[in-house]
C-alpha cells in the first residue's frame, strides 16, 4: 500500500503485509498509526506511520474488513 502527499502528489511510503486487496483504511486521531482491513488471512493490520512498520495484527477467520475506525482516544479500533 503507498501513502502519498495529498498537496503535493508526492509518494511518502511503502507499507507491506497484506496479501489480499485493502478493503479499508483509518488513521487513529494522532495520526501515528494507520490502520488496514482486508478479506481473507490477511484481516487487520496495523502500521506505526512514522517507522513504517506493522505493530499488531488481527484476524477472526471468515471476516471480511470493509470498514475501520478508532475510537476518539485512539485506544480502540472498531
Amino acid at each position: 500500500m503507498k501513502l502519498w502527499n495529498a498537496a503535493t502528489g508526492n509518494e511518502l511510503m511503502t507499507l507491506k503485509g497484506h496479501l489480499n486487496q485493502i478493503l479499508s483504511v483509518a488513521f487513529s486521531p494522532d495520526g501515528r498509526r494507520l490502520a488496514t482491513g482486508s478479506a481473507g488471512r490477511d484481516g487487520v493490520m496495523l502500521f506505526d506511520v512514522a517507522t513504517q512498520q506493522e505493530v499488531a495484527a488481527f484476524f477472526v477467520n471468515g471476516t471480511v474488513y470493509n470498514g475501520l475506525q478508532f475510537s476518539p482516544d485512539g485506544n480502540t479500533l472498531l
